[in-house]
């Protein structure tokens, strides 16, 4: 086998940066201002709600973290080209089914096909994807890839309040329809992208991971290398990477999906919140860009402490907030950008360069799993605290949260060096 030139290994991150555009920037990113549609409909005569509308995207999240367990170990096992396509079918018809729901228990289901569904074409694979395809410059392509679930957030935000506000002036809510144009977006990209370019391995393709030569067989022989799962379980790195997954998911969805509901209780205007969340969407396509140069030439205690820094920093912009300043309310979400970025880049990154290739998508299965628990917990928690309407020691604790999680991913990624070299 000879190396051939690169540009299919570019291709085939379009290709995540899109998966992950139509599954995490529909699925994370759209709800947020989809909520105060779907609880206007589903609130009763006397003003109390029929359920919980924050319910649709834990059912969600919760179906996403089992089924990207699963993904990584159907993924370790059976072709990637022949699954892939069914996952984004799933999917697709779980985003169509909650377009056509007419009571919360329909919602809830659909969640479940929505969730697993994205399982399988978002964060695992595209992590799996990205470590077999790349030896060198795996942060930067970890940040491009995953960039897309920013930037597909900002396009289908922005649409879907169009489509909003569109049947809002016609007196009717538009989250149906909302999600009828998310899922026809979905199904045009996923189904192709997933049946046409996406590869599991460059040898597929006859080629050799970028920056591995036919000639250097030294390094060659290391792309089989890492740490299986039942010898990783047992060591302290990884209980370590598994709460700093945790906190990265709770602190950052748990702010991420209260920002609307907390800057219109402080006073904001509907659209000047959505427009502080959507400059923090945008300052993520740079922010997840400049994490992965970070991570490949600065290494990862650097880029931790960047990332502590940039927390403490948008948590503190949001308690001036409280003033109704509307600069302070839009430079939250600018530095938010920056520090959120590590919400689907630092996941797959570090445990591909602790865990080294040979058992990763098994393991980074397991991960998700901590992972999708704090992204599951934190939205409901913070606002569970909230409902006393104090909001500011939730915003210090979250603080404190992010100052353990630097701490723990630096001491994983100390504690698991060598292990990416393993063979035996």
């Amino acid at each position: 086998m000879t190396q051939q030139n690169y540009r299919y290994h570019w291709l085939i991150v379009a290709a995540c940066f899109l998966l992950m555009a139509v599954s995490i920037g529909i699925l994370a990113n759209c709800f947020v201002v989809m909520v105060p549609k779907i609880t206007e409909t589903f609130t009763n005569a006397d003003g109390t709600a029929s359920g919980s509308i924050q319910l649709i995207f834990t059912i969600a999240i919760l179906a996403n973290l089992v089924g990207g367990a699963i993904a990584g170990k159907v993924y370790s096992k059976l072709s990637m080209r022949k699954i892939m396509p069914i996952y984004a079918l799933v999917m697709c018809a779980g985003i169509f089914g909650w377009s056509q729901s007419v009571e919360l228990w329909q919602l809830y289901t659909f969640s479940i096909l929505v969730g697993l569904g994205a399982s399988g074409v978002s964060l695992v694979p595209c992590g799996i994807i990205i470590n077999n395809w790349f030896h060198e410059k795996k942060g930067l392509a970890t940040g491009i890839a995953f960039t897309g679930s920013v930037a597909g957030g900002l396009v289908f935000v922005q649409a879907t309040r169009f489509v909003l506000d569109t049947y809002s002036a016609l007196g009717a809510t538009g989250w149906k329809e909302a999600y009828l144009m998310q899922g026809i977006c979905a199904a045009v990209i996923a189904i192709p992208v997933t049946v046409l370019i996406i590869r599991s391995k460059p040898q597929e393709k006859g080629l050799l991971p970028y920056g591995v030569r036919a000639e250097e067989e030294a390094v060659v022989s290391e792309i089989g290398a890492g740490i299986k799962l039942g010898k990783f379980i047992k060591t302290s790195s990884f209980w370590l990477l598994a709460l700093s997954g945790f906190i990265i998911g709770f602190a950052n969805i748990g702010m991420q999906n209260n920002i609307q509901v907390y800057l219109e209780q402080m006073g904001y205007l509907e659209v000047q919140a959505t427009m502080a969340f959507s400059i923090g969407l945008f300052v993520q396509i740079f922010g997840k860009l400049i994490l992965g140069w970070f991570y490949d030439k600065r290494g990862v205690a650097f880029s931790q402490i960047y990332c502590l820094i940039c927390f403490i920093g948008c948590a503190t912009l949001l308690i001036f907030a409280q003033d109704g300043n509307i600069v302070t309310a839009y430079a939250f979400g600018a530095v938010f950008g920056l520090v959120a970025s590590m919400s689907t880049v630092t996941p797959p990154y570090l445990t591909a360069k602790i865990v080294g290739v040979r058992d990763y998508a098994t393991i980074f299965g397991i991960m998700s799993l901590f992972y999708g628990m704090g992204i599951a917990s934190g939205p409901m928690v913070v606002e569970a605290l909230s409902s006393g309407g104090s909001w500011t020691p939730i915003w210090i604790g979250l603080m404190g949260m992010s100052a353990i999680m630097a701490c723990t991913t630096i001491l994983a990624h100390r504690k698991g060096k060598g292990y990416a070299q393993l063979t035996d």
